[in-house]
């Protein structure tokens, strides 16, 4: 008997093989399907589709910008390239100009001869004419840039207008020094490594160290405000120079003082009725006050110093930071053969006041040019007052100060009495002259009181007595 399986049935070889033949087939048909019946189906259905002056694009540049480079990264080259085309492969462009902001940081280091660069108040342009370009035209523009470092601080000595003409500067450091520099038989004065001419007119003497033309310089600064942080102050004498105010009210004005720190070296003469209003809307003011000495000392030294309105100037500078916490103070005199006997009164004066708000102890500058008002030249046989004056001065403190405080101003002042020990110059040649440092300082003292109509004698009598032991 016949088995009951049915005669068109398949097995299962014969099934997968037709499977197998479908899928290998499949990659054929969609061939046939991609390349001919789609394409035949698109131009059907653009057949019906209406087309519009929109659609008929006119031909236009096109640009890629590659950066090589990181343009937020401050002193670094970067390597801007502008690859650019016409878009038609059949019409032409004419006068075709291409533009690009910049941001305002960055420097151009080389520019093409049809390129150029624009000053925005926030960014810089960069403009090429590129004129007319074929079809299927192409070309390339190079535009080197460097990363400028965003300016934080300004050191600023805008000339040297003063009011005070000290004994140990000069007409370099001071306008007001001119005068007595030609009554006293020069013609030129010697800053650094330049000598400059004294012009005269009328009773007015000036020199090309003061009168520079500022406004470059100022501008700048200006130009740079919204990245400034500390911003430093001297002079000649800051609280004199109208442009440093002017820089300041800049600042108020545009919102920019609130980040600023301000630090200035001042006298404390002339202090303008604004300053107190305009100091108490900075971040932070540090004053460091160019004192030299008490009462005569101080106005002998500092002519035409009052020692009253500079007392008084002090503490109402110091009544202004008890109110501002923003505001600092300390005291920073420079020691010279003048003064250095008055600096351990000077220290309990400063201590024994009790200025909260200032320094504990007072900064000071070591004098060591000109080399004959320096404490070395102080008269060899009188060397010894000044080691028992300070050893006086640091008995005193162990005796009326908290240790620490004690040991900080005996470290510092210990420095004072080393300087002056150190050597003896008062024998010593001057710049290659035949005078000596002794000589030097009689001289300068002797025209300086006469032309200011002042006397060592009087106002500094322990010096006095003992220049007339010089050797």
């Amino acid at each position: 008997m016949e088995s009951g399986k049915p005669k068109n049935s398949e097995g299962i070889l014969a099934r997968r093989e037709k499977k197998l033949a479908f899928l290998l087939l499949s990659p054929t048909f969609l061939l046939v399907v991609g390349i001919v019946l789609f394409p035949l189906f698109a131009n059907f259905w653009i057949s019906f589709k209406p087309i519009s002056l929109a659609d008929l694009r006119p031909p236009t540049i096109l640009i890629k910008e590659r950066i090589k480079g990181k343009l937020e990264q401050p002193g670094e080259i970067i390597r801007i390239e502008y690859r650019y085309r016409n878009s038609s492969m059949k019409y032409p462009l004419a006068d075709v100009v291409f533009e690009d902001k910049l941001p305002k940081s960055v420097e151009v280091l080389d520019i093409s001869q049809n390129c150029s660069v624009e000053e925005l108040s926030d960014a810089k342009i960069f403009k090429c004419v590129l004129g007319n370009i074929a079809p299927k035209g192409r070309g390339k523009i190079t535009l080197n840039v460097f990363a400028e470092v965003p300016l934080k601080y300004f050191d600023i000595r805008l000339g040297n207008k003063c009011n005070q003409k000290c004994r140990m500067c000069g007409p370099g450091d001071s306008s007001l020094w001119l005068d007595d520099w030609v009554k006293m038989g020069n013609t030129k004065i010697d800053f650094y490594d330049d000598k400059y001419e004294i012009k005269q007119t009328g009773n007015r003497f000036s020199s090309m160290i003061g009168d520079w033309n500022k406004e470059p310089f100022v501008e700048q600064l200006l130009n740079n405000m919204h990245n400034i942080d500390r911003i430093y102050m001297t002079g000649g004498e800051p609280t004199v120079i109208k442009e440093y105010w002017a820089i300041l009210q800049y600042a108020i004005d545009n919102d920019y003082a609130k980040n600023i720190n301000l630090e200035y070296n001042s006298n404390m003469f002339v202090i303008p009725t604004n300053a107190w209003d305009i100091w108490s809307k900075f971040k932070r003011v540090r004053m460091t006050m160019s004192i030299d000495g008490l009462q005569d000392v101080q106005d002998y030294i500092r002519f035409p110093s009052k020692w009253p309105v500079i007392d008084a100037n002090i503490r109402r500078f110091y009544e202004l930071t008890k109110q501002h916490p923003n505001i600092s103070a300390t005291i920073a005199p420079t020691i010279t053969i003048y003064n250095v006997m008055q600096m351990p009164d000077m220290v309990k004066w400063y201590t024994n006041n009790k200025f909260e708000t200032f320094d504990p102890v007072m900064a000071l500058h070591i004098c060591h040019g000109p080399r004959f008002l320096t404490v070395q030249n102080y008269p060899k046989a009188h060397k010894h007052k000044i080691v028992d004056k300070y050893n006086e001065l640091f008995n005193w403190c162990n005796d009326n100060l908290e240790q620490g405080l004690a040991e900080h101003i005996i470290k510092k002042y210990q420095g004072v009495v080393d300087f002056a020990l150190e050597k003896d110059i008062e024998t010593e040649v001057t710049n290659g002259k035949e005078w000596t440092n002794k000589h030097s300082f009689l001289q300068h003292t002797e025209k300086l009181d006469s032309i200011r109509n002042q006397s060592l004698a009087t106002s500094i009598p322990d010096l006095y007595e003992a220049v007339q032991d010089y050797e």
